[in-house]
């Protein structure tokens, strides 16, 4: 009976600390510093999100700094994240890429739900910063 007490305590004290060495989820990433070439929305599934701060705020932080991102939103109640990025930098591919790969790769799977979508005007922007920091989307 102790040893049960123990284990369970030890198992709610292991998936507590899993999440609570990430950071802390932060707004949607959302650039506004130049405008894009052909601004476009990408919705997703996210399959193997564990936690809002280790997995859905990660996910949404890597794939915003990509170049092009202008703004990435990852919601882990819905299983979900939509992306709105410069066709003219970027593919569905890269950003299924960089989901499937935030946190070392092989934890997440991603499926595209919409996309195509041309964004409003007034909402065209991209992350100066990340635009110079990964040329491998340039």
């Amino acid at each position: 009976m102790r040893v049960s007490l123990y284990f369970i305590v030890a198992a709610i004290g292991l998936s507590v600390a899993a999440c609570s060495n990430q950071p802390q989820p932060e707004a949607a990433t959302d650039n506004k510093d130049l405008v894009m070439e052909q601004p476009t929305t990408m919705t997703v599934s996210i399959e193997g999100m564990t936690c809002a701060m280790g997995c859905a705020a990660a996910i949404q932080k890597e794939c915003g700094k990509l170049a092009g991102v202008a703004e990435s939103k990852v919601d882990f109640d819905a299983k979900s994240g939509t992306f709105t990025y410069d066709a003219a930098k970027l593919t569905q591919a890269d950003l299924i890429k960089c989901i499937e790969g935030v946190n070392g790769g092989g934890a997440y799977k991603a499926t595209v739900v919409s996309a195509g979508d041309a964004v409003p005007e007034g909402t065209e922007a991209v992350n100066e910063d990340a635009a110079h920091a990964d040329g491998a989307h340039s």
